[in-house]
């Protein structure tokens, strides 16, 4: 999900559509002769039994190549001509009502600065005249965009998804879990289609997310990984406030 959400910004695809070579040449009967596949990777184990008839669990990836339905000739959305953007007033009120239904506690202060404090579980962001707008974005969606990445931050408490460790700021657990936030946050601002502008703050971890990557090479599937379990928890979040909301 990752590389599809990176190649569709890269490439700059209106859709977020997305099918094998079977799909879209066999089952559909369209083509994407001359158009160059994205790659995805499964991961799973299968059980084997060993010479000394132990079972054991053997690890294995499967590549799969999807195309995305920009490139396939003849295609057409379903009852849609072209995928349209929701405008800013929507969007905002989307990302707005999905940080609410969460639960989450959030207080803005005047001269404030965006964390998450476990000890007392709330999230605290700065007043809205504290954000800037940029080229690419609002200063109303660079405040969600923050929201977002202190959201994630917020799933890893231990009542939630028991993520966070007593970590200090530079230290590789510190900058393991922000780069969770960080691919957490990307993951929300492209569903919930605002746009996330490179923050300030980024430069100075930019270093500890280097170190990090460097020690394992892992570091990056592990923490999209988490990323999406905690996107996934605010999803399940929204699902059960539309069941006590239809009760």
């Amino acid at each position: 999900a990752m590389m599809l959400m990176l190649t569709q910004m890269e490439k700059e695809y209106s859709s977020n559509v997305w099918g094998t070579y079977n799909y879209w040449c066999k089952t559909n009967d369209y083509s994407v002769k001359g158009q160059k596949g994205t790659p995805i990777y499964y991961y799973s184990k299968y059980q084997k039994e060993n010479a000394t008839g132990d079972i054991a669990a053997i690890p294995f990836m499967k590549v799969y190549y999807v195309w995305n339905s920009v490139q396939v000739d003849g295609y057409k959305a379903p009852g849609i001509e072209k995928p349209v953007m929701p405008n800013e007033a929507q969007r905002i009120a989307n990302v707005d009502a999905f940080v609410k239904n969460t639960g989450a506690n959030i207080v803005h202060e005047k001269h404030g600065r965006a964390f998450y404090r476990p000890s007392t579980d709330h999230i605290e962001i700065p007043e809205q005249a504290a954000f800037k707008s940029t080229n690419n974005s609002s200063a109303t969606e660079n405040m969600y965009a923050t929201i977002l990445h202190e959201l994630v931050h917020w799933t890893g408490a231990k009542k939630r998804l028991d993520r966070l460790k007593n970590d200090t700021f530079g230290d590789s657990t510190y900058a393991f879990e922000e780069l969770v936030a960080e691919f957490g946050s990307s993951f929300l601002c492209n569903t919930l289609n605002i746009t996330n502008t490179p923050r300030i703050d980024h430069a100075q971890y930019l270093n500890s997310w280097l170190k990090v990557l460097k020690n394992n090479k892992t570091a990056a599937r592990k923490a999209a990984s988490l990323a999406w379990k905690a996107v996934a928890y605010c999803n399940e979040l929204q699902q059960k406030t539309a069941v006590k909301q239809a009760a």
